[in-house]
């Protein structure tokens, strides 16, 4: 069984293709103002709460088991989110002309990004079992790239200022990963493959 609930407002756009499932699926979305969402819900037991306000827009494909909670306010703002498998991702997006696009493969990984400020990016890539990352960003025109194969990893990214770069990845298992930018013009590029270990890189 599945359901739907929209609540629309004045000049919603909503597009709302296959949102369906032959499992317990569940949708709630909220529109103000010029919002555009594409969503696709395959497999059992997905759940998608979604709000947005301006002129934003949003592709979701969600396949079995996984659940996204989406808040996305400001203007030209745009969400690319895939889940294949039981995953969860938490996503907060405001400020103007900002991207971020998050792709899940393996299972019980989760996502969470808190993403403000103007003209960033943020990309996040999983793959194996049970990753977990995090990104907070601000300021204008910074770039996150984050990716995570293996098992039991953490990769946390904080960016703030403006016209920094940031592109870690993170293989093996039970690796934990920290990364803090700030100032102007940075610029760092971390690969890393083993297991067990502790970094942590700061730049300002």
């Amino acid at each position: 069984m599945w359901r739907i609930v929209v609540l629309s407002f004045i000049f919603q756009i909503a597009i709302l293709s296959d949102a369906q499932a032959s499992g317990p699926n569940s949708l709630f979305l909220q529109q103000v103002g010029g919002a555009t969402a594409t969503i696709s819900q395959t497999g059992d037991g997905n759940a998608l709460d979604m709000r947005q306000e301006g002129r934003n827009s949003t592709l979701i494909t969600q396949n079995g088991g996984a659940y996204a909670d989406i808040d996305q306010t400001g203007s030209n703002n745009e969400i690319e989110l895939t889940q294949a498998g039981i995953m969860r991702a938490d996503i907060d997006q405001t400020g103007s002309d900002n991207h971020i696009s998050v792709s899940m493969k393996g299972s019980g990984h989760y996502s969470q990004i808190r993403q403000g400020g103007s003209y960033n990016h943020i990309k996040q890539d999983f793959n194996g079992t049970g990753n977990s990352i995090i990104d907070y960003q601000s300021g204008s025109h910074n770039t996150i790239v984050d990716s995570i194969t293996g098992n039991r990893n953490s990769l946390k990214t904080t960016q703030s200022g403006s016209k920094n770069y940031s592109k870690t990845h993170v293989g093996g298992d039970n690796n934990k990963v920290a990364v803090n930018q700030a100032g102007t013009g940075n610029s760092h590029t971390l690969w890393h493959v083993g297991n067990g270990s502790a970094i942590s890189i700061t730049q300002h």
